[in-house]
């Protein structure tokens, strides 16, 4: 891992911030993608001595892509031996009554951002023949619940972008797999605490988050550090020989 450039979106802060700590002792360059540039302070501070690219782009339009990469440009895209694709967004809520903003949003942060910046990483890596894609799923996308349609169905078809473009570049030396953590009480995961859980049952936070833990084999949450650790070690040379796997991380379920 030393020196190698990693791009890592949804910086700013919950894993994003936990995998800036995983992959500043060793990066050469962090590139760090947010909705604004001027967001990632706290990550800039997390990468202490590492260099840092701060770039900015709301990932939920076709527009905020754009600026994305034109902000990382086009040379320096070449160059990231390792993406982690972070960023991801859902609004909790029955689909029919979504509005259809939401659901648009869902889909190009969650699975058409990932898809666009995999196509712009790649060609550098399959150059090189060296890279590593990690994309952050969610267990939803094989377990989906109510009121996440939108959301487990992106994360899903994040896993099958996932495995057939392992198909396309495991020769050239590239490896692409997917994570899928459980519940971490991030700010979105407290987000969807309270929109699915305590508003509709009525009940605290501590309460329905106790619920989940039961639910859980290991009786506990998953841990943003856990899943940095996780990224990290895919994204080196002792998981070379492990492409298109998506693995859950999610306590056993």
């Amino acid at each position: 891992m030393t020196k190698r450039t990693v791009m890592i979106t949804g910086a700013s802060r919950g894993l994003g911030l936990a995998l800036v700590r995983a992959f500043a002792p060793e990066a050469g360059l962090l590139v760090l993608a947010a909705r604004e540039a001027g967001h990632i302070g706290e990550a800039r501070r997390a990468a202490a001595d590492c260099p840092v690219h701060a770039a900015g782009g709301d990932l939920s339009s076709r527009e905020g892509i754009s600026r994305l990469l034109s902000e990382v440009g086009p040379e320096r895209l070449g160059a990231v031996d390792v993406l982690v694709n972070n960023a991801g967004w859902g609004q909790p809520g029955a689909l029919a009554d979504s509005a259809e903003d939401d659901v648009v949003r869902t889909y190009f942060t969650d699975l058409i951002a990932p898809a666009l910046l995999c196509r712009a990483a790649a060609g550098g890596m399959i150059r090189r023949r060296w890279g590593r894609i990690v994309n952050i799923s969610s267990i939803t996308a094989v377990q989906p619940s109510e009121g996440l349609a939108a959301y487990a169905s992106a994360k899903a078809g994040l896993n099958a972008l996932t495995k057939s473009l392992s198909a396309e570049t495991a020769r050239h030396g590239v490896t692409v797999n997917a994570i899928m953590p459980g519940l971490m009480l991030t700010d979105m995961g407290r987000d969807a605490v309270a929109k699915m859980g305590a508003a509709r049952t009525g009940s605290g936070e501590a309460e329905v988050l106790e619920r989940i833990k039961r639910s859980v084999p290991l009786r506990k949450l998953t841990e943003v550090s856990e899943v940095a650790a996780l990224v990290r070690w895919l994204a080196g040379d002792e998981a070379a020989f492990l492409t298109g796997q998506v693995i859950g991380a999610a306590g056993g379920l």
